[in-house]
């Protein structure tokens, strides 16, 4: 096992990303002039420190464990749900057109561990209600649909799903959902969603008028070995690349007035 874990380590040291990386760094020192490192100069090393610092672990999941505190924050301030609570399950996207509603293979990877979580909330509180949201393309199957098949094969029964499936956004999630509920509803409500995706959503529903209780899930900041610190890797790629939605689909919530300053 010790073999095969160094074998993947040095392999990664030259996946395309990493030897991009690489090449990067060959680049500066082959620019390097003696006493006259220049304005171009300075800039091919700016923009490798960017690379290096976007496609690595460490910067990856310093920056995704900044968002992810604010939604830990954001959850301690919420107690455990109620035995009559509502728990909203925001969908994380749809990979390609579904055939049917079984097909929930094609639910991408964050749409399945908010629901897995869920429905472990769920069962702590046997009297709550599942309230499933995701659109998809008309006249296909939705997103909020294929998430029902995965949750009653989880072994929730059909009478405690609640399905929402005309929302692409967050902003239309939080109209939506609203207008089912209604002001009249009670009820406690959770959401559950991504902890990376859920200071934009809590912020959202709460501009909408909806109480909400945040629950993040689907927690993805992890704390790489030393030796692989700078190694530039696809999953922090990834990664960086969340954030930098999350960021500026928050900012652009601001200055469209879907959120409040």
């Amino acid at each position: 096992m010790d073999h095969l874990l160094v074998v993947i380590d040095i392999a990664q040291m030259f996946e395309p990303v990493a030897l991009f990386g690489w090449s990067l760094v060959a680049l500066v020192v082959a620019c390097a002039r003696p006493l006259d490192f220049g304005l171009r100069w300075q800039a091919l090393v700016a923009l490798t420190a960017l690379y290096f610092f976007s496609c690595s672990p460490v910067g990856a999941n310093l920056l995704i464990g900044q968002i992810e505190q604010r939604a830990s924050a954001a959850a301690q301030r919420c107690s455990a749900p109620a035995q009559n609570s509502v728990l909203i399950v925001l969908g994380g996207g749809v990979s390609g057109s579904p055939r049917d509603a079984q097909d929930y293979g094609r639910l991408q990877e964050g749409s399945f561990r908010r629901l897995i979580a869920a429905v472990a909330l769920a069962r702590q509180a046997p009297s709550s209600v599942l309230l499933l949201s995701g659109g998809g393309v008309p006249g296909g199957t939705s997103e909020a649909e294929l998430m029902a098949s995965m949750a009653r094969d989880l072994g929730v029964p059909a009478e405690r799903l609640s399905l929402e499936r005309q929302s692409d956004t967050t902003f239309e999630q939080a109209r939506n959902i609203g207008r089912l509920l209604g002001e009249k509803d009670q009820r406690p409500i959770y959401l559950v969603t991504s902890a990376l995706h859920m200071p934009r959503a809590l912020a959202t529903f709460t501009a909408s008028g909806l109480a909400v209780c945040a629950l993040p899930v689907d927690f993805r900041r992890v704390y790489p070995d030393w030796y692989e610190f700078l190694v530039p890797q696809l999953t922090a790629l990834a990664k960086t690349s969340d954030v930098a939605h999350e960021v500026l689909g928050y900012l652009a919530y601001l200055l469209t007035g879907k959120i409040d300053w």
